[in-house]
């Protein structure tokens, strides 16, 4: 087992929908060995430091408790899933109180991990979205890939400047472009909306070539046609893509637990559409779903919606597993 992990934060009861016929992802997703040949990893960090009252840390929880409601069978797809191997790794040990202590746990850890067992697609469930940063240094410490792309889902561009306020929720892209982990001309950022907006970050994107496609673009150009670009932008002479889905892209009546949520924001059904056909690329290799807050939720709306961002997600696994093997 990697350092700094330990088992999952939550352990699932049988759920409640009992049948037969419903293969329940609370039965389908069980802990891992770290044996058996797994299609699918899910490791929570349970990461909340922020300036403001949050409870991101309860976040993986929440929805793995999610769950429990959710069986592995598509009715918006037509496709049933249940044969993917989707494992629980466990939990990346948080510090009570230090945050760079916390960072350095995610990096090392989820790097040995993938050292160790090339062969899945973590899913890395949060926590705030500052664990995007260690996450993608992470990412490519532990893999062969020469070079990586992005797609971040978010209503901010999170693109400020580190030197200002640290490893926060708002800079974590930027470290990792600056670091090199990432070129801006492979990264995408997608569902941008409101007005808690910077010139500098916007200056920023425009210099290092990073695309910004607003929640509005998606609106009125097509979720199918929005992604196609994107895709194409971040796997342009990359071996892998790395995807980011902060809850906050979506708009506040489908995802009100969150930290920072704004006015607009991309409807249910394009984000879902998205994160499908992300899931059927074969170069998108890694995704972290971030920012669920069940202390500000309300009758786990948010957890179920990241659930079904999740179950897209790995509807279009199970297709490429298809088509590319």
């Amino acid at each position: 087992m990697a350092n700094h992990l330990i088992p999952p934060g939550l352990k699932l009861a049988r759920s409640m929908i009992i049948s037969p016929e419903m293969n329940m992802l609370s039965e389908m997703v069980t802990p891992w060995d770290f044996k058996e040949e797994i299609d699918v990893g899910i490791i929570g960090v349970p990461f909340d430091f922020n300036r403001n009252f949050q409870g991101t840390g309860e976040g993986p929880n929440a929805i793995r408790e999610a769950f429990l409601a959710f069986a592995s069978r598509s009715h918006d797809f037509e496709v049933d899933f249940s044969d993917l191997k989707v494992r629980d790794i466990g939990d990346i040990r948080m510090h009570p109180t230090e945050v760079l202590t916390c960072h350095s746990n995610i990096r090392e850890g989820l790097a040995e991990l993938y050292q160790e067992s090339p062969d899945f697609i973590p899913v890395v469930i949060g926590g705030n979205h500052a664990i995007a940063a260690p996450s993608i240094r992470a990412f490519r410490e532990g893999n062969d890939y020469k070079r990586a792309g992005l797609i971040d889902f978010d209503a901010h561009n999170d693109l400020g400047d580190p030197s200002f306020s640290g490893p926060t929720a708002g800079t974590m892209f930027r470290q990792v472009i600056d670091a090199g982990y990432i070129e801006g001309r492979n990264a995408v950022q997608i569902g941008l909306h409101g007005s808690l907006a910077a010139v500098p970050q916007h200056e920023y994107a425009l210099r290092k070539g990073v695309r910004e496609i607003p929640a509005r673009e998606v609106w009125r150009r097509g979720v199918d046609t929005v992604m196609e670009e994107a895709i194409a932008q971040a796997s342009e002479d990359t071996d892998a893509i790395y995807v980011s889905f902060d809850i906050d892209a979506i708009e506040d009546a489908s995802a009100p637990g969150t930290g920072v949520p704004a006015p607009g924001g991309m409807a249910p059904r394009e984000a879902i559409e998205a994160v499908y056909m992300l899931g059927k690329h074969p170069k998108v290799k890694a995704l972290d779903l971030v920012e669920v807050d069940p202390l500000k939720d309300l009758r786990n709306i948010t957890s179920r919606m990241a659930i079904g961002l999740l179950a897209a997600f790995l509807v279009g696994l199970k297709e490429r597993r298809l088509e590319h093997g």
